[in-house]
């Protein structure tokens, strides 16, 4: 999180004066995602995180009834 939270720091100058023009909004934040998924990879887990289960719950190794 602290990774992503510089790099959005970096480009908030640039997202107050984007958010005008949607096409140069759309440019900047496909930018800043680029950045965000080469700098802040996500840990490869043995299980499942809380975010891949709320999308998919049959990855669940329990029943809920």
């Amino acid at each position: 999180w602290d990774k992503a939270g510089t790099a959005i720091r970096e480009f908030a100058n640039r997202i107050a004066v984007s958010h005008q023009n949607a096409t140069d909004f759309l440019v900047l934040m496909n930018d800043l995602t680029k950045i965000i998924v080469k700098t802040c990879p996500r840990n490869t887990r043995k299980k499942s995180g809380t975010f891949e289960l709320l999308n998919e719950p049959e990855l669940l190794d329990f029943c809920l009834s």
